[in-house]
């Protein structure tokens, strides 16, 4: 059956009989800690800091566009009312890999993310040896907290070459220059 979900709490989905269930996607508040650094020429001592950060997931991370897909079953829609104009096919795939979502997430201070052309960042996970999981990201700072909306995730067999061609970051240095 065709959902359509008010918030980023995700409504479970129902289609051919199964029901997915989408709380391990449900905003949740994380902890990143930034150590101290000394003064070095050009750059002033940075104090250790503790970002709060709200996670939140697209319902990108486990649908897809339907002008993608040769055909596809108007039951399979699963829609957000934010974005009435955004269409979307729930994907199995998807679905079973956003099950990673929430630890790659928590870890992201632990491995390299990328700038885009697009005002986002993304980080990637080796799925095959062909390719990459790759995880989409925006981060806002809100009043009390950063905001991380994970704006999408899906397998990738490009990305060797865009990773090539983007200098690295870290979690904690966005978290650091989000204004």
């Amino acid at each position: 059956m065709a959902t359509l979900s008010p918030t980023r709490v995700w409504l479970n989905h129902e289609q051919d009989g199964q029901v997915y269930t989408l709380t391990h996607l449900h905003p949740v508040f994380l902890t990143f800690s930034a150590p101290a650094l000394p003064a070095q020429l050009g750059r002033p001592a940075r104090p250790a800091k503790t970002f709060r950060v709200r996670s939140e997931y697209s319902h990108h991370c486990f649908t897809q566009d339907p002008s993608k897909l040769e055909f596809y079953d108007a039951e399979h829609l699963y829609s957000w009312i934010e974005r009435p104009n955004d269409p979307r096919v729930f994907s199995l795939q998807r679905y079973e890999d956003s099950k990673l979502l929430p630890n790659l997430v928590a870890s992201l201070d632990q491995r390299n993310v990328y700038p885009s052309r697009h005002s986002n960042h993304f980080a990637v996970k080796r799925a095959s040896p062909e390719g990459h999981y790759s995880i989409w990201f925006r981060v806002e700072r809100a009043t009390n907290f950063h905001r991380m909306v994970v704006e999408s995730a899906y397998r990738r067999s490009d990305m060797d070459e865009q990773i090539a061609h983007t200098q690295p970051t870290t979690l904690i240095d966005v978290l650091v220059n989000t204004r």
